[in-house]
């Protein structure tokens, strides 16, 4: 599994989002776990904002997480696998082609 560092079209240079590759998709994994938390029996009202905490805006800021953000990508690598219509909790876009993802270096300074 590899994680990438990318911009949306039309996002600010600092809108910088996380992504994974699911079947030569990459998938937003900050709105996949809204979604994922969303869906969940036990739905916490703050799926955004964990999902933020867990896959904040740079690939650093997550490793930091350690454990507990590790935990969470492979719970939502799970449910993207699942789940091929794939929309966030707002029905918000989560499955790009690599021609709208512009993809930047893993590791920001």
């Amino acid at each position: 599994m590899k994680l990438y560092l990318g911009l949306l079209e039309g996002s600010r240079p600092d809108q910088t989002r996380i992504f994974t590759e699911i079947d030569g998709r990459l998938i937003d994994v900050n709105l996949a776990y809204a979604a994922y938390l969303q869906q969940a029996p036990n739905n916490p009202a703050s799926a955004y904002e964990l999902a933020d905490f867990y896959f904040p805006e740079t690939i650093a800021a997550f490793l930091e997480r350690g454990e507990p953000a590790r935990k969470a990508l492979a719970e939502v690598l799970a449910f993207a696998r699942r789940d091929g219509d794939l929309r966030g909790p707002g029905g918000e876009k989560i499955s790009y082609g690599a021609n709208e993802v512009r993809i930047l270096p893993p590791l920001l300074n």
